[in-house]
């Protein structure tokens, strides 16, 4: 028998938070697809990285994470947010 859980999208979107944080703080790599070659909103990179909208836009005109076309709507490529994750968000 299946069990349906019913979870509301900001306790979902905390919850996959403190997944991919675990998994980055343990070491272990993202996994990758055919899906990480797609490009991306900020509403999407919010929830891979953690980071707030407006963290996300200061670091991008920082030129501190890889954005695929700035100005509205930011856009970015999933692989390569992924591969900045990996890699310890470094400029």
């Amino acid at each position: 028998m299946k069990k349906i859980i019913v979870i509301e999208y900001d306790e979902l979107e905390e919850l996959l938070n403190r997944i991919i944080s675990n998994n980055l703080s343990s070491g272990k790599s993202v996994i990758k697809n055919d899906q990480d070659k797609k490009v991306i909103d900020i509403n999407e990179v919010a929830i891979l990285t953690g980071l707030k909208h407006n963290t996300i836009r200061a670091k991008v005109f920082r030129n501190e994470i890889p954005c695929f076309q700035k100005g509205k709507p930011l856009l970015f490529k999933k692989e390569t947010i992924l591969e900045w994750i990996n890699n310890g968000r470094k400029k």
